[in-house]
């Protein structure tokens, strides 16, 4: 609610007009998640790994594990180019 006011929008919702960032994660859990236990869940199950989708502002930048927003193949290439000149130095 204090952020929301200062950014002047609505925040912690998904509704219409609202920040919405979030994210879905594949986790099949080898014990059971419950209201008690659900936090040690996230901290030591979960991994970014995991992450299916993620949701920036109502606006998917990765679905299905394919980032939508950049061309991750052209960046790969070009990352290996500029490795080829960083790692001599190393």
């Amino acid at each position: 609610a204090i952020l929301g006011k200062y950014f002047r929008r609505e925040l912690g919702k998904l509704s219409i007009g609202a920040y919405a960032d979030i994210i879905t994660i594949d986790y099949e859990p080898l014990t059971p998640m419950n209201e008690k236990n659900w936090f040690g869940h996230v901290l030591f199950g979960m991994t970014g790994r995991m992450v299916n989708d993620t949701v920036i502002n109502g606006r998917f930048v990765m679905k299905d594990r394919v980032i939508q927003t950049a061309d991750t193949k052209e960046i790969l290439a070009k990352s290996r180019e500029h490795v080829k000149k960083i790692w001599p130095l190393m």
